[in-house]
């Protein structure tokens, strides 16, 4: 019974229940109990030994693929690798051959978690954190001592065992060095390999992949584990405390050149840093309670707008993790009139959550203060010259904050604006069928006692339509005419669309602050 109970775990990242998988009793003189998964070339499957009874995962062919010599070779080929390896942190083969319906690997059953599924999952200090870097890189070490470049180093191919061990798996695509082409060889290989974690020398040609090549994937997998979240290949080095930046910076230069060149000096470099912790007790940067802020962020977001009556609201913005802090917020004051804030901070880094969450007392303190008058009238720029000198008092010369701050009248049929720094609104008039930008030219929020902010002023009549975007958003000069085009959609598909086109047309490395609003007034 416990080794029933014990196979019916879930054992592989992405185990699932594939219909379309073949359906063997045995394979080879493994006799087999379940599927597990499928990859592109391959299906897996729980066995049992012949001998042993132990479990053991049983790799095949896919079937449509046995008449394909460069498909043959390849899952030949990871036997031959997995069989010249012999480490605790590597996963062993049993046994390969083949059976009545093509080729099989027999490889060691490892009863565990994938390393995504971890940093989704689980808080890590930034001491097991590296603990768990160090053993992936005695991975490597061992790999790398056997001519072996693995080529598809990732979260998802490193495994932590039921008792804390980890594990690297899936050799689908390594090479050996000595297979490596002459890179005056023009001719480029296929796209293999996952592209977040490639450098970039294997995304511009697969088969000039090296020892470097794997170092700079385990930098990715480095930053992720020590910052507790995937980067979705979004890096940025300031979250990072200066000694240890320093080591992953140098694994993730662009230029293999300048990258380590050995795994051991990596190793070395990680090793000194975390004996520093342990002999010196250095204060891990991100302690489990700034972490538990960080991961929810969200919270300065309304991600479901408020339901107005007179409005309809879309908001979206970039899954993930920012780069900064951001703070939207939504207030009906005196029944007849809505203020919208939208702030950034002028800076990056991991302070600004903090600052962004002290802001959002400081508005939510004012607000209430001048709503408590006995007049029912809110002056914008009484309220945002207020905030200002709240702002400096509370943080000096290091808190400036870009923001776009409107209020909404539809008694009035008016619309109230000051933005600041970089920030700006579109409006869109129903009546003249036409889209303004409307900007103020405000320094940012917090930089100088005696600015009084410049309000803008408009029309807002039913119909009409706002628009509010982040300054990165913002900084493309395609927003308007991707505003234009999506003028009929519903607002939440608006907000939709609107950052799908603008980040269609940038770098990956450029959209982690992408967010985006807008507002129709209905009547």
């Amino acid at each position: 019974m416990a080794k029933k109970k014990f196979y019916s775990q879930s054992t592989l990242p992405n185990l699932t229940d594939v219909t379309s998988f073949p359906s063997p009793s045995m394979v080879g003189p493994y006799r087999i109990e379940s599927r597990l998964t499928k990859g592109g070339m391959s299906f897996l499957y729980l066995a049992t030994h012949p001998k042993s009874g132990e479990p053991v995962v049983v790799k095949i062919l896919s079937p449509k693929f046995i008449t394909n010599n460069e498909m043959v070779s390849r899952f030949l080929k990871e036997a031959e690798i997995i069989s010249m390896t012999d480490h605790p942190n590597i996963v062993k083969l049993y046994d390969q051959g083949k059976w009545e319906k093509g080729l099989f690997i027999a490889m060691e059953f490892i009863q565990g978690v994938s390393l995504r599924q971890f940093i989704l999952q689980k808080s890590l200090s930034q001491k097991k954190a590296l603990q768990i870097i160090q053993e992936v890189a005695y991975a490597l070490l061992h790999l790398h001592t056997h001519g072996v470049i693995h080529r598809d180093l990732k979260p998802e191919n490193i495994l932590i065992t039921e008792y804390g061990g980890v594990k690297v798996i899936d050799f689908g695509i390594a090479q050996l060095h000595t297979e490596i082409p002459d890179s005056s060889n023009k001719q480029k290989g296929k796209f293999i390999g996952t592209p977040v974690y490639m450098s970039p020398e294997q995304k511009k040609n697969p088969d000039l992949a090296s020892f470097v090549s794997d170092i700079y994937s385990l930098g990715i997998i480095a930053y992720e584990l020590i910052l507790g979240r995937l980067s979705h290949g979004v890096i940025h080095f300031s979250f990072l405390p200066n000694e240890l930046r320093s080591i992953i910076e140098k694994a993730l230069q662009p230029d293999p050149k300048m990258r380590y060149q050995d795994i051991v000096d990596f190793i070395t470099d990680i090793n000194t840093y975390l004996k520093k912790i342990e002999s010196e007790k250095i204060k891990e940067p991100y302690g489990d309670a700034f972490e538990d802020f960080l991961k929810k962020s969200d919270i300065f977001f309304h991600v479901k707008p408020p339901r107005w009556t007179q409005l309809k609201i879309g908001f979206e913005k970039q899954k993930g993790l920012s780069s900064t802090g951001l703070y939207l917020d939504f207030f009906k004051i005196f029944d007849s009139n809505y203020l919208i804030i939208f702030v950034e901070p002028a800076s990056e880094g991991p302070n600004t959550f903090v600052e962004i969450a002290t802001l959002k007392g400081i508005v939510h303190s004012l607000v209430n203060q001048l709503t408590k008058k006995e007049e029912e009238s809110f002056n914008l720029a009484e309220f945002f010259n207020a905030l200002n000198t709240i702002v400096i008092n509370a943080f000096g010369d290091s808190g400036l904050f870009d923001c776009s701050i409107v209020l909404l009248n539809p008694n009035s049929d008016r619309l109230n604006l000051i933005s600041c720094g970089s920030n700006s609104l579109f409006h869109y008039s129903k009546n003249t069928k036409k889209l303004n930008e409307l900007k103020s030219t405000n320094e940012s929020l917090g930089k100088d006692i005696n600015t009084y902010f410049l309000e803008t002023n408009d029309s807002w009549n039913i119909e009409d339509i706002i628009f509010m975007s982040s300054k990165q958003l913002s900084a493309n000069k395609n927003l308007p005419t991707f505003i234009n085009s999506h003028l009929l959609l519903d607002p939440q598909r608006q907000a939709e669309k609107i950052l799908s086109d603008v980040k269609s047309t940038e770098t990956e490395t450029n959209f982690q602050n992408f967010a985006h609003l807008s507002v129709l007034r209905i009547f």
